[in-house]
Formats: C-alpha cells, structure tokens, sequence
C-alpha cells in the first residue's frame, strides 16, 4: 500500500513537471503575425512593436520595389527582447554596440526592440538597413558586390546619419587616418573595434555618395544591376573608366572642401557662429536696401531726363527749321 502511494505520487510529479515545463516552454515561444513574404517574430508585450515593424517592412519593399525587388522567397524578422536572445542569434557580430543582423541567404533577420537600443528612434532605420542587405543579395551576387559598397548602399538608401558621418570623415581626412582600400572590407570584420567600424561606415557612406553623384542616379542602379554578372572591378571599370584604387583616389582628392568647411566650423563656438549669422543678415539687409535706394534714384533721374527733352527742344535744331 505505502509502496503503491509512493508510486503514485511520483507519477504525480512528474505529470507536474511535465505540465509547468509545457506551460513555461509556450510562455517563451515567440509569437508571430505574417503578411505577404515577412514573418514578424515577437514575445508579448512586444505586440506592437511587431505591427509598426511590419508596416516598416512593407513600406521599404514598396519603396525600393522598381531597383530591388523581393523576390517570392520569405524573410523572417526576430525582435530580440534580450542581450542574450540578440547574441544568440547574432552569434560573433552580438556586440553591444550592433544594433541588427541580417543572414542574406536564408532571409533571416534579428535586431534588438526599440527598448535595447541606445537610441530607440533609430530602430526603423535599423530596420530597413537590415531588409535592404536581403534585398540587395536577391538582386546581385553577393561574391561580385564589395562588402564596403554593401554597407555604403544601405545606408544611402536607409537615409542613416548623414551629416554626422560626412563630419566624422572629414576629421579623419585632416588627421590623417583614412582607410585604404585594400584595408576596407577588412574594417567591418568583428573585431571588437567599434570605432574602427564607425571610421569605415562613415568612410563607406562617403564613397557611395561620391559614387552615386558622379554616375547619377541612373548610372548608379545601372552599376548594381551589372554585379549581377560581373565582379565590382569590371562594372566599375566600364561605367567610370577607373579601377577601384583609383576610384578611391579620386573621392580622397574630393574630400578637402568638407574638411576646410568641417574645420573652420569647429574653430568657432556655437555663441561666434550665431554672432557671424547675425552680421552677415545685417550686411545682406543694408545691401539690399542700398539696391533699393539706387533704383529709385534711376528711376527719378530717367524720368527727369525725358520730361526735359520732351518739353525744351534744343533751340539750335528751332533755328535750323526756321
């Protein structure tokens, strides 16, 4: 009898175990909404996280339809509510200060929520930088296309840190510390240098602008196309004439106007910046004025002029009638 109870309560236990290991398994599940190709992975409390991170989604497919379409096949999107889920999925690009990762080939992509990020108002362009690498490896080969003009792309196209960047490369040109091209690809590597990467994202965003104003917006798409068949080196060849060393000397040889302009503007404090503004205005209204001034003046003596001939002739030519 005391033997069966024991049992009993062991078969108990377990059924117990069973069941709150069950009940804590479904508590940590992801869930999920999907629409079109995007899979939205989130855990609750993140619900609408998860709607405003698939009306982004749509959006940046829609926008970039035309040069960079979807395709049919899924993309999958995790938002990750830890540290440690993000390093999970990140694997050895789980730094701190990695927002997103995008695996091109399969479609999958985490970023950490809004809430993880030093900067919860960059999570949708976050967002469409990873989409927009996903994108671009369903529309080139990914072995023709540079890891720096990769980077340089998405972040164009995902409108990132403009100014701040073109300000951080302009320092590194007047001090010295570009990177040189055969040094690029290698500067994205995971090596736990986050101000090595920043130098080669704003470097990267620099070319690729410098790029896209040369060709021009039709050119450009037209050299992304071409690495659908040829490497980096050859379209490149083809549309500018340069190879790729080259094209990096000419983008360096560009660079000394935003660094005089970069410069002088960080010798003057925010105070002498408002007080120059304020003597230029002042200098720009008198002269407008003056112009004023002088055109009236013109104005009078022209019509003066006029009336004066019109109504005393000149007597001599009286004379000669007579």
């Amino acid at each position: 009898m005391r033997l069966a109870l024991h049992s009993t309560r062991v078969a108990l236990s377990c059924v117990l175990a069973i069941a709150f290991a069950a009940q804590a398994g479904a508590a940590v599940e992801p869930q999920q909404i999907k629409k079109g190709i995007f899979t939205v992975e989130y855990w609750l409390g993140d619900e609408q996280v998860a709607q405003d991170s698939l009306d982004t989604l749509e959006q940046t497919l829609s926008d970039f339809a035309q040069n960079l379409p979807g395709g049919g096949q899924p993309i999958t999107v995790t938002i990750c509510r830890s540290l440690r889920e993000f390093q999970h999925r990140a694997g050895q690009y789980g730094r701190a200060w990695v927002g997103g990762i995008s695996r091109t080939p399969s479609g999958q992509i985490a970023v950490k929520a809004p809430y993880l990020l030093p900067q919860p108002r960059d999570y949708d362009g976050l967002l469409r930088h990873e989409l927009l690498h996903v994108l671009l490896a369903r529309n080139v080969q990914e072995a023709f296309l540079p890891r720096w003009l990769n980077e340089g792309i998405v972040m164009v196209l995902s409108k990132e840190n403009r100014w701040g960047s073109m300000a951080r490369v302009a320092r590194m040109y007047v001090s010295g510390r570009l990177i040189p091209y055969y040094n690029l690809d290698f500067a994205f590597l995971p090596l736990g240098d986050e101000v090595l990467s920043g130098d080669a994202y704003a470097e990267t965003l620099s070319m690729t602008r410098f790029l896209i104003d040369r060709l021009g917006e039709k050119g450009f798409w037209g050299l992304v196309r071409a690495m659908h068949q040829k490497p980096f080196e050859t379209a490149l060849l083809e549309a500018t004439g340069l190879k790729p060393g080259q094209f990096h000397e000419a983008w360096r040889d560009s660079m000394w106007m935003p660094a005089i302009v970069i410069t002088a503007t960080s010798a003057f404090s925010v105070f002498d910046i408002m007080v120059l503004i304020v003597i230029l205005a002042w200098f720009r209204k008198r002269r407008r004025n003056l112009a004023i001034l002088e055109q009236w003046d013109e104005e009078e003596w022209a019509e003066g002029t006029w009336q004066n001939e019109y109504v005393s002739p000149d007597p001599w030519t009286e004379e000669e009638e007579e």
